[in-house]
């Protein structure tokens, strides 16, 4: 890790490598392995992966895995929003209230 950097942007950029080179659709290695490789806690993964979620590069899918995303990819994968807004609102929003 280099220093003077914060270690989730030093994995980022290094998953972010990989996942170029791989597949659309391609699987990327569970969390706790991630985390042997770069020896890094859960949360700084995480927020690195994160990043690359908003990036687009990747989709995560509760249960199942985190894929590399693309124009390719054979299967429709579900997004959930970052952002969670009650019933009330959501209404409101498109002018229902």
């Amino acid at each position: 890790m280099a220093a003077g950097v914060p270690k989730y942007i030093t994995v980022r950029e290094n998953l972010r490598q990989r996942i170029i080179s791989m597949d659309p659709g391609e699987k990327l290695p569970a969390e706790p392995e991630l985390c042997k490789q770069y020896n890094v806690s859960r949360i700084t993964l995480r927020h690195a992966i994160d990043d690359l979620i908003q990036d687009d590069l990747i989709v995560r899918e509760q249960g199942k895995g985190t894929f590399r995303t693309g124009a390719d990819a054979n299967t429709e994968r579900e997004v959930i929003s970052d952002h969670i807004r009650g019933f009330f609102r959501q209404q409101e929003d498109l002018g229902n209230v």
